[in-house]
Order: C-alpha cells, then sequence, then structure tokens
C-alpha cells in the first residue's frame, strides 16, 4: 500500500437533533463518531483520519464561530500523510506538526483581516501521529485549545494534553509573542513540549503499546472544557475497555453523551495500538 487511506468528516453534513454518524477504518483499528447534540444547531466540529502502511494520522477540530476553521484544520491534518513523504525521524515528525499548527493559525488570521467586518472563525484542534520505529511504535501529538486527548492502557485512563481557554485563529495569532511561550521538553517522558506558535500549543511523545487506545473527544463528549467529572470519565472508560468493536464504542460515548442531554456539538476518534 503507497497511497493514504483518508477519511474527513465534517459537522456541516451532519446536523440532526441527537443523531450519531459514525464510520471507520476496520483495516487500521480507527473509528469516528459525531453528532450535533440534542438540539438544532450549528455543527461546527470536524474529524479526520489518515493510514498508510503502519503510518497514521487521526485529528479532531472544535470550531467557533463558523465552521471554516475546524474544517480547514482537518483538511490539512489529513494531508500530512502522502505518497511522496516518506516515514520521517522523531525531529523531523515534531517539527512537521508544529508546522502543520503555524500554516493553520496564520491561513486563519490572514482570513480574519482579509476585509473589514470579516468572520473570525476559531478552532481547536489535536493532531495525532503514530509510527513505527526500531524500538517500537510511538504516539507524537499536537494539541492547542478545550479538547481532550486519552490514552487508554489497560486498566490506566490518563488525559495527555492540557486545555486552555483560547483557539487558533485571530486571537491566538494576536498573542504569539506573549509572555506564555516557554519549552518544557523532556524527551520520552511525561511531561509535554510547549511552544509557541501562537502561545499555549502543546506537544507530547508516548511510547505506546499493542493494546492501548488512544482517544480524541470535542469537549461535548465530556460535558465540560474544564476538569472533567469523575463518574463522567468513568463511564467512558467503561465503554472503552467493553469487549466489542471499535466503531460500537464510538457510538456509544456519544450516546452516553447525548443521554446527558448535551447540546454542544460532541465528536470523538478512537484508534487502537495493534
Amino acid at each position: 500500500m503507497n497511497n493514504p487511506i483518508k477519511i474527513t468528516v465534517f459537522g456541516r453534513d451532519h446536523e440532526l437533533k441527537s443523531e450519531i454518524y459514525s464510520q471507520a477504518l476496520e483495516t487500521f483499528n480507527i473509528a469516528l463518531a459525531m453528532s450535533v447534540g440534542v438540539t438544532s444547531k450549528s455543527n461546527e466540529d470536524a474529524i479526520g483520519a489518515a493510514a498508510v502502511n503502519s503510518e497514521i494520522v487521526v485529528a479532531l477540530a472544535d470550531g467557533h464561530w463558523g465552521r471554516d476553521a475546524s474544517e480547514l484544520a482537518i483538511s490539512k491534518a489529513v494531508e500530512l500523510l502522502h505518497s511522496d513523504v516518506r516515514p520521517s525521524r522523531d525531529s523531523e515528525t515534531r517539527a512537521r506538526l508544529f508546522a502543520l499548527f503555524e500554516q493553520i493559525n496564520t491561513e486563519l488570521y490572514n482570513m480574519a483581516v482579509a476585509a473589514p467586518g470579516a468572520a473570525t472563525p476559531e478552532t481547536t484542534l489535536i493532531v495525532c501521529h503514530i509510527q513505527e520505529a526500531s524500538s517500537g511504535k510511538y504516539l507524537y501529538w499536537s494539541s492547542f485549545g478545550d479538547s481532550y486527548l486519552f490514552l487508554l492502557r489497560k486498566e490506566q485512563f490518563k488525559q495527555l494534553n492540557t486545555l486552555n481557554s483560547f483557539w487558533l485563529g485571530y486571537l491566538s495569532k494576536l498573542s504569539e509573542n506573549a509572555d506564555t511561550r516557554s519549552i518544557l521538553m523532556k524527551f520520552l517522558s511525561d511531561e509535554a513540549r510547549y511552544v509557541g506558535v501562537p502561545s499555549g500549543l502543546e506537544t507530547g511523545i508516548e511510547k505506546i503499546e499493542p493494546g492501548d487506545l488512544i482517544f480524541l473527544c470535542t469537549d461535548g463528549l465530556i460535558g465540560s472544557d474544564r476538569e472533567p467529572e469523575r463518574t463522567v470519565l468513568e463511564a467512558i472508560k467503561d465503554i472503552l475497555v467493553s469487549d466489542q468493536p471499535l466503531l460500537p464504542k464510538a457510538e456509544k460515548a456519544i450516546a452516553s453523551a447525548l443521554h446527558r442531554g448535551e447540546i454542544d456539538n460532541i465528536s470523538c476518534v478512537i484508534t487502537q495500538v495493534s
């Protein structure tokens, strides 16, 4: 297999109240699911995946004030894998993720200042790049905004990223020289790297094992963009550890938020390490 298989799912196509839309790349152990929520509103979420050989990219974006930002972010994220780019070394992978966020942020800023009174859509974004090296498989991830990234290993359900209260786009570009820009990098540890593409971009590396589940979701699924409730996290964990295929797990995770009456857009992506 030389050419990537790609999926992009945009919220604009899935706006029926309480409907769950789902899709899978079963060969690569990837499932995606989405719902607008329990009220009729615009669905500004976007999710995507790409896979070729042993490399996988999954991405999730929660748009704010318009769909353009999340759709742009996911479209560019799935293009990280294409036929003329071979598997890269660690530093190259991180550099490509860094450049991706910079490109998206700059393009959104340029859209916002293109004309007086132009719309200023912004977005959260999480991108996960899985690739294999001689020493094992690694997850390279980058996150910006208030969407969630978790790793489930056996019975341990760990949130990898932290959240911040603004998003890629106009305001982030204006703040790119803020004092919050810092670097806290420790290779292959639990510490993450904060780099100032805009201030607050967070990246990390995890060595992953067969059976690990990587779970991305928007704050609509958790019901909070701050500290998630323990009961909600336990319910999601129970779904993820259950003995069933990935697609029903993704659908049940969305259904759990709908059952709570979640009015925000709800999306998730699950991939299992083989």
